[in-house]
């Protein structure tokens, strides 16, 4: 279906090739590479000897499907259904359908092909996908593969609707590529119940697809590194707050350890204190033992004081009585003076000087008795000393006593304490040493936790200075994604604003074209009709003077050309031909002056070869059961002896109308061919050769006529002129002729055929020549054609094994 290669695709990949009928026309687009993949082994080993030729064209016999259990391959008596699933709707339609073959073939799946024949993914490639039965699988597999952009086309030959087991209707498979990206382009019906269907990806789209594609995935990725940064930060901010709870907590451990240790230094310190002071009990102790020493010093010294007090004592008394005795001697001095005294105040008074002597006297008494009350005083306080130092020595030597009772027990005692403070001390100084340890292992601890929180303090203003970093990033590819958003929505407005203004340009220039063909066609079509009519009167003209020229020399009436009938130029290549080469037969589509003008033209041969070579090519046509083993004029020889082996005559024509199938019966009658000629009236009938599917084809009822034919010919080398020039249709049909190419190979497939197409310039019959050229190269068949020079156009064909 693809006319012409596109543009940027250098591979083509064929699933399903069978006969390749556009192989040369794809080797003339120039693809770099052909792959044409075919499991039927007769096909394949047709398609290896076509290709020979052409080195970029590769034949791998291999069946293409996704399920490695389909290993077998279903060869049906019809031609082209070869498939390997059974067939479930293609019975309904061949009623008579038979398995002529199975084989067992090598499979592989769609993947394999591709990696190992190309394209690569920087290459584009054109898939043709017509693998009866499998090409739902295909279609999913080349779905689901990440390959699809390398086929920038795809052609999908499948029958409209399910013929084989698991196989799904054309119109679904179509509309899964559309949903793929693929573009409708093209649909072809090859027939009622098959069609093609051409697809094609928009490289612009796929780019635009692939740019939003990378725009999504970097929104993607930078919506991840967003999330991931604010993971990050999160992170961070949990490990700082983690980090800050803990460079807390171990300042609080550091205050509590300053705290314990403190606390220990002051345990320690009073540890220390208990130990000085049971260390100075202890010395008092000993102090104590070696006053114990000393006690009876003090004894010895009390008793030495009691002896000196009562040395003293004894002094006192000895004063006492001294002071008693003065005391005597100074009253009587006191009373001596009194008396002194009296004998002055009366010696004053006598005299009247004693009045001093008198004062003094008194004052000498008063000192007296103020010396008097100092000495009682004296005497009392001496009393007293007396007391208290007898209290003393009496106390002294209660104290001494107890002194050395006291002494015995805090002997006992101190060497008891001092065991005790010794083991008190060891004890102390174990747990000092311990407390010490603790306290250098916690001292450890915390410059190990300060250790860490400073490399954990670094790694945080590292870990910012990361986030710093990667928020500027992040800014820049937001910055980048807002860039290609922009770009991506100028694109696609650009792109639109192209696409409708190229849409109005060739709507326009459309419109242009209509009138300006329009125009042109009506000009050409009047001056073509004028022209037509000139020629076609002056042709009648020459042809009238012509043949009354013949009737006068030869008493013949004249053939007719032009018109209905073959023009004079198509009738001297026929004659041309008939005289260079030697046909065994002649089928003839549409009879009349053709039919006449070949019949004489062999008659004439036959006159010239051989008297009885007419009358032997005269005998009835019926069946036979076995072929004729040689070839040539020899076997027709040979079969003169045979009675019930008969050839046809060297004519066979069909005619669909009564009236003219009864004119030319009467103009072959009149001249005296009829001899040479059947003539079969073969009306209209629906053919089962047609080439669309939506297109009913009326043609020649031929069938029976052609397989007896084909029967007496059946394994002989002969050459058959097929001549094209009905059937006439009843509707206008331009197609109608379609159907002569396929009716004759489906008996003569194996022999030589020249075939001549009559008013090929008209449109239907140029189409009718494409169908055949794909026909042709279907079934693997040699295709020659020549245009001939004719005024309504003739083409000269050659089909060969």
């Amino acid at each position: 279906m693809m006319s012409s290669k596109l543009s940027g695709i250098s591979t083509l990949i064929h699933i399903g090739a069978g006969q390749a009928t556009e192989l040369e026309n794809w080797v003339n687009q120039g693809f770099a590479s052909i792959v044409l993949i075919e499991p039927h082994p007769v096909l394949a080993n047709q398609l290896r000897l076509r290709s020979r030729k052409f080195p970029q064209v590769k034949v791998v016999e291999s069946a293409i499907t996704e399920r490695a259990e389909l290993s077998e391959l279903y060869d049906y008596t019809i031609s082209g259904l070869a498939s390997l699933r059974q067939p479930t709707g293609l019975k309904q339609i061949f009623p008579g359908l038979q398995l002529a073959q199975r084989y067992t073939v090598v499979t592989c799946r769609l993947a394999q092909i591709v990696n190992h024949y190309g394209p690569s993914p920087e290459q584009k490639a054109h898939l043709i996908i017509a693998a009866a039965g499998e090409e739902a699988d295909l279609v999913d597999a080349l779905l689901q593969s990440d390959q699809l952009e390398r086929f920038l086309s795809i052609s999908l030959k499948a029958s409209i609707e399910p013929l084989y087991e698991g196989a799904e209707p054309a119109s679904q498979l179509v509309k899964r590529l559309e949903d793929a990206g693929y573009e409708l382009k093209s649909t072809k019906a090859i027939d009622s119940d098959w069609g093609e269907w051409l697809l094609q990806r928009d490289p612009l789209k796929d780019e635009l697809q692939r740019l939003q594609q990378q725009f999504e995935q970097i929104e993607t990725e930078l919506a991840e590194q967003h999330s991931h940064a604010e993971y990050t930060v999160n992170a961070l901010q949990e490990e700082l707050t983690q980090t800050q709870l803990a460079q807390k907590s171990a300042e609080t451990r550091q205050a509590q350890l300053e705290k314990e240790k403190t606390e220990l230094a002051k345990q320690n310190s009073a540890l220390q204190a208990t130990v000085q002071a049971h260390a100075q009990d202890l010395q008092k102790a000993k102090e104590q033992l070696v006053q114990q020493g000393t006690l009876q010093e003090e004894l010895t010294q009390a008793q030495l004081a009691q002896k000196s007090a009562e040395t003293l004592q004894a002094q006192l008394e000895k004063e006492k009585t001294e002071l008693a005795k003065q005391n005597s001697a100074l009253q009587a001095t006191v009373q001596a003076h009194a008396q002194g005294l009296q004998k002055a105040k009366e010696q004053l008074v006598q005299q009247g000087t004693l009045q001093e002597e008198l004062t003094q006297a008194q004052l000498a008494q008063k000192s007296a008795e103020t010396l008097q009350a100092q000495l009682e005083k004296d005497k009392a306080e001496l009393a007293k000393q007396n007391a208290a130092l007898q209290a003393t020595v009496d106390a002294h030597v209660q104290a001494i006593k107890k002194a050395n009772d006291e002494l015995a027990q805090q002997k006992e005692q101190a060497a008891q304490q001092f065991a005790a403070l010794q083991s008190d001390l060891t004890r102390a100084q174990a747990d000092a040493e311990k407390k010490n340890k603790e306290v250098e292992k916690v001292q450890a601890e915390l410059q190990s936790t300060q250790e860490e929180l400073q490399k954990t303090k670094e790694w945080f203003a590292s870990s910012k200075k990361q986030v710093m970093k990667l928020e500027q990033e992040l800014k820049k590819e937001q910055e980048k994604t807002q860039q290609l958003s922009q770009e991506n929505a100028l694109l696609v407005k650009t792109q639109t604003t192209a696409e409708v203004g190229l849409a109005q340009l060739e709507d326009r220039m459309n419109q242009l074209f209509a009138q300006q063909t329009a125009q042109i066609q009506q000009a050409t079509n009047a001056l073509g009709k004028h022209v037509t009519r000139s020629f076609v009167q002056q042709r009648q003209h020459y042809q009238s003077v012509l043949g009354l020229q013949h009737y006068l020399e030869s008493g013949e009436q004249p053939l007719a050309f032009g018109g209905w009938a073959i023009g004079a130029d198509v009738a001297s290549h026929l004659v041309q031909a008939l005289e260079q080469h030697s046909y065994d037969l002649i089928i003839e589509f549409g009879s009349g002056t053709s039919t006449a003008l070949m019949a004489k033209v062999i008659s004439q041969q036959m006159q010239r070869h051989n008297n009885g070579y007419a009358e032997e090519l005269q005998l009835n046509y019926q069946d036979v059961d076995t072929p004729v083993a040689k070839t040539g004029r020899q076997a027709m020889h040979q079969a003169r002896g045979l009675e019930n082996y008969e050839l046809p005559r060297r004519i066979l024509s069909f005619e669909q109308d009564k009236n003219h199938f009864q004119q030319t019966k009467q103009l072959l009658a009149s001249q005296g061919l009829s001899g040479v000629v059947e003539l079969v009236l073969a009306p209209l009938v629906p053919s089962r050769f047609t080439h669309d599917a939506a297109h009913t084809a009326l043609f020649y009822d031929c069938e029976n006529q052609l397989a007896r034919v084909a029967q007496l010919y059946e394994g002989r080398a002969a050459r058959i002129l097929v001549l094209v020039d009905g059937p006439f249709s009843p509707k206008s049909d331009p197609l109608v002729r379609a159907p002569a190419l396929a009716q004759v190979l489906q008996y003569f497939s194996s022999k030589h055929l020249d075939i001549m197409l009559d008013d090929s310039l008209r449109d239907g019959e140029q189409q009718v020549v494409q169908h055949w050229r794909e026909l042709c190269a279907e079934r693997g068949l040699q295709w020659q054609e020549k245009e001939l020079e004719a005024d309504k156009g003739a083409l000269w064909i050659t089909v060969t094994p």
